[in-house]
């Protein structure tokens, strides 16, 4: 994305009508990111990786996501 790394909810109502949320963001990235992952923690808190090939920039960031 260019507009920094988001962390999305998608769900869905009653209504069959689909929604994204965003829960977080990090836009740390002077150029598009090109590789997120999300790995599992204890209680809502988590660690994401995020790439980008021409800032050649790795980051590691946390995300409370609540419990």
């Amino acid at each position: 994305m260019h507009a920094g790394t988001r962390v999305v909810r998608l769900s869905r109502t009653d209504n069959d009508v689909w929604d994204f949320s965003v829960l977080a963001k990090f836009e740390e990235h002077t150029s598009m990111n090109y590789g997120s992952d999300v790995q599992p923690g204890a209680g809502g808190r988590r660690l994401v990786v995020s790439t980008s090939f021409y800032d050649k920039l790795m980051c590691f960031w946390y995300v409370d996501l609540g419990g």
